[in-house]
């Protein structure tokens, strides 16, 4: 795997963030890696709680893009886009983003839980 340094990404603020997060309707999110958000959040958790709690950092989002023919160099991303930049080369096939706070050292995950959704419904 490449040094996370010379990995391909996007920003994106928590703001924007939040927005997106809003906007999947009936999805469940796991974040694996985030100290803040693993403190402010009961994991899996609904995208509505977890908007919430991103929408209250006043950050900025580094977004890994996992495309092999990607080479953005921190370029601000319109959250529409972020489902360009999901992982879904696992068993579920569920969404997963890699991420790192701006000025932070921790990469974290951020993975759609298709199984905590179906529990809920």
């Amino acid at each position: 795997m490449p040094n996370e340094l010379q990995l391909p990404y996007y920003t994106i603020g928590a703001a924007d963030l939040a927005q997106w997060l809003s906007q999947q309707p009936d999805c469940w999110w796991n974040v694996d890696g985030d100290p803040v958000l693993t403190s402010l959040v009961d994991f899996p958790c609904p995208s509505g709680e977890i908007a919430e709690a991103v929408g209250m950092l006043e950050r900025t989002a580094r977004v890994f893009d996992p495309r092999e023919d990607a080479h953005p160099n921190g370029e601000p991303i319109d959250p529409k886009q972020l489902d360009e930049l999901a992982n879904t080369e696992n068993n579920s096939h569920a969404r997963t983003f890699l991420l790192r706070w701006e000025g932070g050292e921790v990469q974290w995950l951020l993975a759609e839980d298709p199984e905590a959704a179906g529990d809920a419904a």
